[in-house]
């Protein structure tokens, strides 16, 4: 069974950015097949350490991101309908909504949107919309269903054990 993941972001908001950099440069260096790699935010360069693009907390620096990172990949990450219409007509190449369902991976005090704003954020977006919050491979279908490009998780993606069980879950619901 073959185990894929096609786009891993490195996010850790609590290290020094030192450690970060260090962390972020062995990662970059790792074969990675085709897997891309996202650095979490524009405070490392992602061209420096060998990234494929950036993700972006909020949507004020996607014009700086394309400045900077012409030719990489630039994602956002949104928690409104309005907030990713608005993002979808600036020049990212995906939307990261949530959350669509309750956070499994830590406490959150936002109202899950459902998959009615996920259903309406897909149709109404430019750029390919990723659902995060809450997701479990019994949501996969759902979720995909709804127009989602893709899921992106945490929790569904920390078990080392699981990993291959999920992500060919997925590969069947998406297939």
């Amino acid at each position: 069974m073959s185990c894929r993941i096609e786009f891993f972001q490195f996010r850790h908001k609590h290290l020094p950015t030192v450690e970060r950099a260090a962390i972020a440069q062995e990662l970059a260096g790792k074969p990675r097949r085709d897997t891309r790699l996202l650095l979490n935010g524009l405070d490392l360069s992602a061209e420096a350490l060998d990234f494929d693009g950036v993700h972006l907390p909020a949507s004020e620096e996607v014009r700086r991101a394309r400045l900077v990172l012409p030719a990489k990949i630039v994602g956002c990450s949104v928690h409104t309908v309005d907030d990713a219409v608005s993002l979808s007509e600036q020049d990212v190449d995906y939307i990261l909504l949530a959350p669509i369902f309750s956070a499994l991976s830590k406490p959150d005090n936002r109202t899950p949107l459902g998959l009615e704003a996920l259903r309406r954020a897909c149709r109404l977006c430019r750029a390919p919309v990723i659902a995060l919050g809450g997701m479990t491979p019994g949501r996969f279908h759902e979720v995909l269903d709804a127009g989602s490009a893709g899921i992106a998780g945490i929790s569904l993606f920390s078990n080392p054990e699981r990993l291959k069980e999920v992500v060919s879950i997925f590969r069947k619901a998406s297939g």
